[in-house]
């Protein structure tokens, strides 16, 4: 699918920062009481290990499949704190090499032949389908009945929407979380605005889309940057999704692909009137010259090159630190001397006709860890123990500060970094390879990157995190989430169409030069034929049999 495909990439370097980050505080106070029960359960471990009543008295190899974790695990004789990992669980880790453009394919070989890794990256929120087959045949294991011993993975598990991923009552994946609740994701889409280029040309906020139009126009048409020629693009954005978040005032639906109710009857967004209204605006800016000419043929990133590069005057991307601290590195290969956070700033949304502000929303996780039905109950049992660690205190603050009395002193909120410092008077970046996969093994942890420490200051920078934190306070307090229900969208994933791709055929209705009610009614006539009435007829009975209002 046009969006997931575009966004992986962007994964990909967050990976990289990753590595330099995650976790430093609680989670709250039940997930404090978990940590503190595995802190006991660690700390009993430890005066038996060895001993008759070792739980990790057997030693296990657990074969790994995640992406580019060969060169994560190419010397682990050499990681400090990969040895400690194991050494505490006793285990070795036996890496399989999957990259980001293969892992589904080779996936897929694996599971034919029944070679499938102990644990191995999934991606079934897209193939809800293969998740079913895979299941039903006895290719992938399911996870415990009773998650108890297991007490940070049972909580995020007991999550409403984590369990649109159980069939018959069991999970046969474990979710990989993001954020750990649904509105975690609102700084994930945002506007950013050459500020400098607003106060040269003497622009206000806009308050509505017209408003939002006059000030792009005045971007395109005045010459901000200066150079006496009309060179610059007045919005950017990755891919449609982006896109569609700037005008998300009048249909914040078709931002986060949601299906919603209409005449006592649940439809996918793009079958909304309100969609092609929104699809006449995305027209209209094309034709008014507004959006970059060529966005249709553009590779991923190349939206936020430009921006940076100063080709264009807003760019639709995010407020998540992590993005700003990229789209900063880029700023500085083209503006030696300008400060990123001087010269570009937030641009608030605007409200639609019902007088909403929307923030972006989507299911806590993307991606799972899955395991092979070769796994036996002790070696799952081990695994999950390690995940549980992951996912504690004690383990959040190994992966985001590394390790005690050589990286840090203290606990908590009061860890004092001690690692070197370079010399620009930077703080070196953690020197543990494998932190580019166990960082993101059990959960992506972005939430704990947008929180005001110390160590997300020194990981992206304090200008970086002070922009993230106040556009993220702004978004709290003056949108709402998009209205979404997420038990409904964990059933459609149950009656998945093949081959509809309507990102893709937004980009066809922009650029076609027919009526755009009639484009998009002759696209969903071949929707239909693929299938879309029946899916939909089929969701609502379900819907209906499950009690989803």
């Amino acid at each position: 699918m046009f969006n997931k495909q575009k966004r992986k990439p962007w994964l990909v370097a967050m990976c990289a920062i990753l590595m330099l980050s995650i976790l430093l505080t609680a989670c709250g106070g039940s997930n404090k009481e978990a940590a503190s029960e595995e802190s006991q359960s660690s700390n009993s471990k430890e005066s038996t290990q060895g001993g008759e009543n070792d739980p990790y008295k057997e030693h296990m190899d657990i074969s790994l499949a995640m992406w580019d974790i060969g060169k994560a695990f190419e010397h682990p004789e050499k990681d400090e704190l990969l040895q400690y990992i194991q050494k505490k669980f006793n285990i070795t880790i036996k890496p399989v090499q999957v990259s980001w453009s293969d892992y589904l394919d080779k996936t897929k070989v694996w599971a034919t032949s029944g070679e499938l890794p102990d644990i191995f990256t999934s991606d079934f929120t897209d193939d809800v389908s293969l998740y079913n087959t895979w299941a039903k045949q006895g290719i992938i294991r399911a996870l415990p009945d009773d998650m108890s011993a297991y007490p940070n993975l049972k909580e995020y598990l007991d999550k409403s929407d984590v369990k649109t991923m159980t069939l018959d009552g069991k999970y046969y994946t474990f979710p990989r979380y993001t954020y750990l609740d649904a509105d975690g994701w609102g700084a994930d889409r945002a506007l950013l605005v050459r500020k400098d280029w607003m106060e040269k040309l003497g622009l206000q906020l806009p308050n509505s889309y017209d408003e939002f139009k006059t000030m792009l126009k005045a971007l395109v048409d005045n010459d901000p940057d200066g150079n006496g020629k009309k060179d610059t693009n007045g919005l950017e954005f990755d891919n449609p999704s982006y896109l569609l978040y700037a005008l998300s005032s009048d249909f914040p639906q078709a931002t986060n692909s949601a299906w919603l109710k209409q005449d006592d009857k649940w439809i996918p967004y793009y079958q909304s009137q309100k969609y092609v209204d929104v699809m006449k605006k995305a027209r209209d800016l094309y034709t008014s010259g507004l959006l970059n000419k060529d966005f249709a043929l553009q590779k991923s990133n190349d939206a936020r090159t430009n921006f940076a590069q100063g080709k264009a005057g807003v760019l639709s991307l995010s407020v998540y630190v992590g993005h700003l601290q990229q789209l900063e590195t880029l700023w500085n290969q083209y503006n030696p001397g300008q400060k990123f956070t001087d010269a570009v700033g937030f641009l608030p949304i605007w409200s639609g006709d019902e007088g909403e502000r929307y923030h972006f929303t989507t299911t806590t996780f993307w991606s799972e860890s899955s395991f092979s039905a070769n796994v036996s109950d002790a070696k799952m049992d081990r695994i999950l123990q390690l995940y549980n660690y992951l996912m504690s205190d004690e383990g959040k603050t190994l992966l985001k500060s590394g390790m005690e009395g050589k990286d840090y002193t203290g606990s908590g909120d009061n860890i004092t970094i001690t690692r070197e410092k370079d010399a620009n008077g930077q703080y070196a970046p953690l020197s543990y390879p494998s932190l580019g996969v166990l960082t993101t093994l059990a959960a992506w942890y972005q939430d704990l990157n947008m929180m005001d420490n110390e160590v997300n200051q020194i990981t992206f920078g304090k200008d970086n995190l002070k922009l993230a934190l106040e556009s993220k306070k702004w978004i709290d307090a003056n949108t709402v989430g998009i209205p979404t229900n997420f038990d409904i969208q964990g059933l459609v994933k149950m009656y998945t169409v093949p081959d509809l791709k309507p990102n893709d055929d937004l980009v066809r209705v922009i650029l076609d030069k027919g009526d755009v009610s009639d484009v998009w009614a002759k696209i969903l006539k071949e929707y239909d034929a693929k299938g879309l009435s029946e899916a939909i007829e089929q969701v609502n009975q379900d819907a209906e049999a499950r009690g989803i209002k």
